[in-house]
């Protein structure tokens, strides 16, 4: 669970006012991040776990497969030649 600093006063599990901070899951305030309710707290350090970092960056020894050109198939398939 991440810490958010209250913006704005809201009803969620409780009645938060201004300047109060919020405990909950990132994704399921996310909704009231976006219309500036609540603003992400720069407290401590070992607050967030980050899994959102984690998740965001590629490995860097892993590539794209390569798409098969289908174009250069379909000539070699029996049903295209037959018709």
């Amino acid at each position: 669970m991440a810490s958010f600093d209250v913006l704005r006063p809201h009803i969620g599990d409780r009645p938060y006012a201004q300047g109060d901070t919020r405990e909950a899951d990132a994704a399921s305030v996310k909704h009231l991040v976006r219309a500036g309710v609540l603003a992400a707290s720069a407290g401590k350090a070992g607050d967030d776990d980050g899994a959102d970092t984690k998740k965001a960056k590629a490995p860097a020894n892993k590539a794209a497969p390569k798409p098969a050109n289908k174009a250069d198939t379909a000539a070699a398939n029996k049903a295209a030649s037959q018709a």
